[in-house]
């Protein structure tokens, strides 16, 4: 897949990635949303960014949003 340069939207939050690419085809204004979480990130720090995203990217709920990532494993529940 081909991916106008222009088209996408990366942040880097703590030891997360997030990148987001908003798609015209097949189905319009589709958000597809990667995610990356180092071995040394915070669940806390993850959980901040994703309503972070929520709140600044993914404000509509009736787009198609595409959701993927490495979130690699959690050692702790909380760490």
């Amino acid at each position: 897949m081909y991916i106008k340069s222009d088209l996408n939207h990366t942040e880097i939050w703590y030891d997360l990635e997030i990148t987001v690419i908003i798609l015209s085809h097949p189905v319009p204004n589709t958000h597809v949303v990667g995610i990356y979480r180092s071995k040394t990130g915070r669940i806390l720090q993850l959980i901040e960014v994703l309503t972070h995203l929520h709140k600044s990217v993914l404000t509509e709920p009736t787009i198609a949003i595409i959701l993927f990532g490495d979130l690699n494993k959690y050692t702790q529940l909380i760490n």
